[in-house]
């Protein structure tokens, strides 16, 4: 599924992404496919509390048949660019990954990181965000970084793995529609 001329960037230890990674077809099946599925309410720690953290489309990728091929994806992806830029224990993929969308006038993430508890021994290490839209087809909508001076690119088909405990948001999207899936390769827990 990753396209052959992709090349890789990356700071060792904060963030690395594959670009284009996906050719734009295979980008637009993915979504079409994860359109299927019912939309659900964001889960967010404090959500209730705080209602306007997270504006957003979220919809949950059950482990079947139908989504394996996207569960390998990100397992793939984000193993290869750990052991090149992170070398953290990872060993499953333990909470489903997320398509979002984020609708121009109703879409932005906050400042959060994705470090969360899954099972007692298991938390999630790092994050694999993949970049279905063509970043030309919406405006706002850009993926940052603590940190880091720069957001992170917007080519269709970009994947983007960085440490899970690194604080990130989506600015807010001002027109257009901004797709992603969202995945995360968990392990022991960080010491």
């Amino acid at each position: 599924m990753m396209v052959t001329d992709a090349r890789v960037v990356g700071m060792p230890g904060q963030w690395a992404t594959i670009v284009p990674g996906l050719a734009p077809a295979v980008c637009a099946e993915l979504a079409e496919r994860c359109r299927s599925l019912d939309i659900v309410a964001p889960e967010v720690v404090g959500q209730e509390s705080l209602p306007e953290h997270r504006v957003g489309h979220s919809r949950l990728l059950p482990r079947s048949a139908l989504f394996e091929d996207i569960y390998q994806l990100i397992w793939d992806a984000g193993e290869a660019l750990n052991r090149r830029y992170f070398e953290l224990d990872v060993s499953d993929i333990v909470k489903p990954p997320q398509f979002l969308e984020y609708v121009g006038g109703h879409g932005h993430f906050h400042w959060h990181n994705d470090y969360g508890l899954e099972r007692p021994v298991s938390k999630r290490k790092l994050t694999v965000s993949i970049q279905l839209s063509d970043g030309r087809d919406y405006e706002g909508g850009d993926f940052e970084l603590f940190g880091t001076p720069q957001p992170m690119p917007r080519a269709q088909g970009s994947i983007l793995v960085f440490p899970a405990f690194v604080q990130h948001k989506i600015t807010p999207v001002t027109s257009g529609t901004r797709c992603a899936l969202v995945g995360w390769l968990a392990g022991p827990p960080l010491r």
